[in-house]
């Protein structure tokens, strides 16, 4: 059976190959089932914290590629009084519209994997980095929003029955590409526009904006560009404070607009409107409709969802979404904002006027949830070990850094052979640094042994030692997991299957994949987050490294004319310098894979196994001679 560790990260590589939000369920609810049986192992809950926010991100991915459409979800404050029942979008819309206030979060856009090898494999050396490019992301979604100070009004797209309003707010991802028609209404005003859309391209006002009893503004925007487009006009336009050509219904196109939080001013005097508002990189149209209500909008940005904003000390009835809240106000107000698992940010105030937009950013930190422990002016080469574990080395200039370290008393020790170790009790606190420094970071020196007495002694020729034992299947951590079948030996079901022998020495085994697409083993198994691991199959050789839990490949090596076979002859010879793989091919061996980095310990950890999900192995032929 797995542990728990192994059994969480063997669930986090499912998370990257899932294609569809069924198969991430049975992951989390599995995920949570481990957090709850083990609430008080510390490692345990932080493993599982991270497979569960890589789960989550996964599942915002997944969602964002199928575009599928929902509708905006009403205050809570409304929903036990007048549930509505979703409207029937057509079925072009179903697989390409996703509508709400509340939906989604932002796709990530560029991803470049760096592998550290941690500092306990480097002697204190500078890490050893591979940097991994992968694959392109999608492009963002293309976008509709409408930003209104209406306090009740629905928005009709194209042929789509009518979605209410939520608080003056509609937001629509994966618009598809093309034309369409928007309407807002509300009591006796009225908008409506057309626009057209396109993934990758500047989108435009396809024909004139019309408004009743409502001022509008029509932004349609792409990456550093923009046009605006408005009901009436000519009106006085100034953009991030920069004066620019007059608005209209002509339109006009912006020179100091850009990717990000822009201002925009319209008209002056009594007719003055100001937004404020974040404009990302894909194709978007932003509508802004105002009335001649004594009103404006603070919007209250966070970088991050569900925070709970405080209006001057009185909880707001909605939490914040893509990282900001739009709030319908008059007057000065003091905010502040808060979240569990952040610190507190200080609280802002400001002015809202008529008809304008005020912004209030806040700056959210999480909080520390580990402790800090750093080495300066230590002994080179010195092991760190927290509680009889080690974390790694001093390195050639002194200096140590740990910033995993649990919260609690803890045991430090510094040790190097041939000199005395130094030992510290300290109670770590979450967020906070422990330094050793000075002369408690430098160990002396171990006199040497005195020599001991002459005397005459008879000169016996000594016999060179026998060569080492060579290791068999019996060698293996639990040999009983592998059963005997037709000379060689099987294994079934998910399980690390570990060697005891240290990995320093030639490995040769021939491995066959009897259920299952993949053969896989580890070596330099130090714990569940920090390995290499090696696979293969009749097309491809992967060999990835695992540091902190983040897996990165560090080499691809295609395998031609092996057509369906599931049978390999593996060979691996593991030195302090090196670990080199060869395959089986014919009356020779292939070389595979030849792993040699300055600085990395390759005969560190252990060897073993690794049999995922209800995979089935067969080896033949173990033998291991050590070095």
């Amino acid at each position: 059976m797995l542990q728990p560790l192994e059994e969480i990260l063997a669930l986090d590589e499912q998370i990257d190959q899932a294609r569809d939000l069924s198969a991430l369920k049975p992951i989390f609810h599995r995920l949570n089932e481990i957090a709850s049986q083990h609430a008080d192992d510390f490692d345990v809950q932080l493993a599982a914290g991270e497979a569960k926010q890589r789960l989550i991100e996964r599942g915002n991915l997944l969602k964002t590629k199928t575009r599928s459409m929902v509708p905006p979800a009403p205050p809570a404050s409304e929903r036990s009084r007048a549930p509505l029942p979703a409207p029937k979008p057509s079925a072009s819309w179903k697989r390409a519209m996703r509508i709400g206030s509340v939906c989604g979060a932002a796709i990530a856009l560029i991803v470049i994997a760096v592998l550290v090898v941690r500092a306990r494999h480097n002697g204190g050396a500078a890490p050893a980095a591979v940097a991994v490019a992968p694959e392109p992301p999608p492009p963002p979604p293309q976008a509709l929003r409408i930003f209104t100070d209406l306090e009740k009004g629905t928005v009709s797209l194209d042929d789509q029955p009518p979605m209410d309003l939520v608080e003056g707010q509609f937001i629509l991802d994966g618009v598809p590409s093309g034309n369409h028609t928007v309407k807002v209404a509300g009591r006796d005003r009225e908008s409506v526009f057309s626009f057209q859309i396109a993934d990758a391209q500047p989108p435009s006002v396809t024909g004139p904006v019309t408004a009743r009893n409502l001022s509008a503004v029509v932004v349609a925007s792409f990456a550093n560009q923009a046009r605006i487009v408005t009901n009436a006009g000519p009106m006085k336009l100034v953009v991030n404070g920069q004066r620019e050509s007059d608005a209209g219904p002509a339109g006009v196109d912006l020179k100091n607009f850009q990717a990000g939080v822009d201002e925009i001013a319209v008209g002056q005097g009594k007719d003055l409107r100001g937004m404020k508002e974040n404009f990302g990189p894909a194709p978007m149209i932003t509508a802004f409709l105002k009335t001649d209500l004594n009103i404006g909008t603070l919007i209250v940005s966070t970088g991050e969802d569900d925070v709970q904003v405080f209006m001057n000390n009185k909880p707001y009835g909605r939490k914040t979404q893509r990282g900001q809240l739009r709030i319908q106000t008059i007057g000065e107000v003091n905010v502040r904002v808060a979240k569990d698992g952040f610190d507190p940010a200080p609280p802002l105030t400001a002015e809202v006027k008529k008809g304008e937009e005020t912004r209030l950013e806040f700056k959210l930190n999480r909080t520390p949830v580990t402790a800090v422990l750093q080495v300066t002016g230590g002994t080179p080469g010195a092991e760190v070990w927290i509680d009889q574990r080690s974390v790694g080395a001093v390195g050639a200039d002194g200096s140590f850094l740990y910033s995993a370290v649990p919260p609690g008393n803890r045991t430090v020790e510094l040790r190097r052979e041939h000199f005395v170790p130094k030992r510290y009790e300290h109670t770590f606190t979450a967020g906070q640094p422990f330094t050793i420094s000075g002369g408690d970071a430098v160990l002396a020196v171990l006199p040497p042994p005195p020599p001991p007495p002459k005397k005459e002694v008879e000169v016996v020729k000594e016999k060179p030692p026998p060569p080492p034992k060579a290791g068999s299947i019996a060698d293996f951590e639990d040999p009983l997991k592998w059963k005997e079948d037709n000379g060689g030996y099987v294994h079934s079901g998910a399980a690390f299957l570990s060697y005891s022998m240290p990995p320093k020495g030639q490995f040769t085994f021939t491995v066959q994949m009897l259920k299952g697409a993949k053969a896989r083993w580890r070596l330099m198994y130090l714990d569940p987050r920090n390995y290499a691991q090696f696979e293969i199959d009749n097309k491809t050789f992967v060999a990835k490294v695992i540091s902190d839990g983040k897996s990165v490949d560090r080499t691809r090596t295609p395998l031609r004319n092996l057509d369906k076979q599931k049978e390999f002859t593996i060979s691996i010879d593991v030195a302090p310098e090196h670990i080199v793989h060869k395959l089986r091919s014919g009356d020779g061996w292939m070389p595979l894979d030849a792993w040699s980095e300055p600085g990395v310990r390759y005969g560190v950890g252990k060897f073993g196994f690794l049999v995922q999900g209800n995979d089935q192995i067969g080896l033949a032929d173990f033998k291991f001679q050590p070095k």
